[in-house]
């Protein structure tokens, strides 16, 4: 939240944009042909939690959008889908309440963000029943298919955000 201040908006989805793309290009290619996933290099990528961790924090607290790098790494963990959906719950309940905590204690958020957020939830308790139907319909291949093709585009779409000016 501190960083809203002082980190260029421009720059950060640049980069975030480039590393999503850049990851998820080969990722959806590869998955799309059927190759194995190297991703079960369980010694191998948790090194990396805390870092993608340090980052999903950054990005969430600066522009509210610390998913990518969870969803990153927990695709690249090649978790199978109920466990990639289970972990990703918890990590981003848990991240939302600190983000919620420093927002309120940094005065960014006030009374009318909390009666915004709670209009909203009923949409979002909507939107998680109808991610889980079609998440329980789709084989592991497809699951992946669209975790990668969502994330390519949500790179695309971040580098045109940094591009546009």
């Amino acid at each position: 939240a501190y960083s809203l201040s002082w980190v260029d908006r421009r720059l950060a989805f640049g980069v975030l944009g480039a590393v999503l793309a850049l990851v998820a290009l080969p990722s959806l290619r590869a998955t799309w042909r059927g190759d194995v996933q190297r991703s079960r290099d369980a010694g191998g990528l948790a090194r990396w939690a805390a870092p993608v961790g340090v980052v999903s924090g950054l990005f969430g607290g600066a522009f509210n959008t610390g998913g990518p790098p969870l969803i990153l790494y927990g695709s690249a963990s090649g978790w199978e889908p109920a466990s990639f959906r289970a972990n990703l719950q918890v990590i981003f309940l848990a991240s939302s309440l600190v983000q919620l905590v420093v927002l309120f204690l940094t005065g960014i958020a006030d009374q009318a963000s909390l009666e915004f957020a709670v209009l909203g939830l009923p949409a979002v308790l909507v939107g998680v029943s109808l991610g889980g139907a079609l998440a329980a319909r789709l084989d592991t291949r497809a699951f992946r298919l669209l975790v990668w093709a969502l994330l390519l585009l949500l790179g695309v779409n971040f580098l045109r955000e940094a591009f546009a000016g």
